[in-house]
């Protein structure tokens, strides 16, 4: 098997290169590298998350602040930002971006699961990485490789 934590031995000739990219000091790599194998295995933890109201629950109190800032399309300050300020829109405009930003993260657990997904939306805040569709390719990415 290819996917395996670092702490395990790799085995397989497809792993060559891989072997030898490890014998140097390569710290950063293999802490991504067992990032994206705990990823996998959130999915395997299963949080139970059967619904939006839980999904979203999970997602409000784990995303960060930059969430709030962005509608589900990646555009900064956007949408209800652009109201007029004095609207109701404008005043609510943190609450209804992470409303729309959970709403399409939902959409991404159909096929990813609840439980990749907010484990993706975590592992990305940490890299300023706070987008729909970076949750997304990550999910695909890790997905393409298990």
């Amino acid at each position: 098997m290819f996917m395996t934590k670092f702490e395990e031995p790799i085995d397989g000739k497809e792993c060559e290169q891989l072997q030898t990219f490890l014998r140097g000091d390569n710290a950063q790599f293999v802490s991504w590298f067992n990032d994206c194998w705990d990823m996998q295995n959130a999915v395997e933890e299963d949080l139970k998350l059967e619904t939006f109201d839980q999904f979203s629950a999970v997602f409000n109190e784990i995303a960060c602040t930059d969430w709030s800032k962005m509608t589900s399309d990646g555009e900064n300050f956007g949408g209800p930002w652009n109201a007029p300020e004095e609207s109701e829109e404008y005043k609510n405009a943190s609450s209804l971006c992470m409303e729309d930003n959970a709403q399409a993260l939902w959409k991404v657990a159909a096929v990813y699961t609840p439980d990749a997904v907010l484990y993706a939306v975590n592992y990305l805040c940490g890299y300023r990485a706070e987008s729909v569709a970076q949750v997304r390719d990550l999910c695909a990415w890790v997905s393409a490789r298990m």
